[in-house]
């Protein structure tokens, strides 16, 4: 599949959007709403960060055992990508086990669905200790099998895309695609 791309310098009688900078408190308070908004089962005060699918529950350590904010919205968005694959929503294989190749793959798909709603959010997502052990994993689905990644980021985009679709009509998913232009 081929996408032709263009530079919008290149593009005749477009002119960009303009756009407002917000403060870290509106890009927060916009974040919460758009966590809160999907209605999963999210608790707090935990020393992991876990989706548990059959509870059907995200379990998180407290705002303030992050390092930084966008590490509290990277890892909440992490969980919420991995609580889309559930029977009742996408229906991803969440069998997986810690090492196999099913499990890397469903890391990958809320690594960047992660990664794409923070973007999203206008958040800049940081960097997990956990990475490197996973990039390893990854790099060795991919390596056996490049379309993987078409696969994985389609499954990100669709997780991102029903989070979307689960927001009530009080926010307003136009900021927040505003925010990520």
């Amino acid at each position: 599949m081929v996408h032709p791309v263009f530079n919008r310098a290149q593009v005749d009688g477009w002119t960009p959007p303009h756009h407002q900078l917000t403060t870290s408190a509106d890009r927060d308070s916009r974040a919460d709403a758009w966590i809160a908004g999907t209605g999963a089962a999210i608790t707090y005060g935990h020393n992991h960060a876990a989706y548990l699918p059959q509870p059907d529950r995200i379990e998180l350590p407290d705002r303030h055992q992050f390092v930084d904010t966008a590490g509290f919205y990277s890892t909440s968005t992490h969980g919420l990508c991995h609580w889309t694959g559930h029977p009742t929503r996408l229906a991803r294989d969440l069998t997986g086990r810690f090492g196999d190749d099913a499990c890397a793959a469903e890391e990958l798909v809320a690594e960047l669905g992660a990664a794409i709603a923070c973007a999203h959010l206008g958040i800049t997502p940081t960097a997990r200790d956990d990475h490197a052990s996973y990039l390893a994993h990854w790099l060795r689905i991919l390596d056996a099998d490049p379309e993987t990644l078409f696969i994985v980021a389609a499954r990100a985009l669709a997780a991102v895309d029903h989070i979307d679709a689960s927001q009530p009509d009080t926010v307003d998913s136009d900021v927040l695609e505003e925010v990520s232009a």
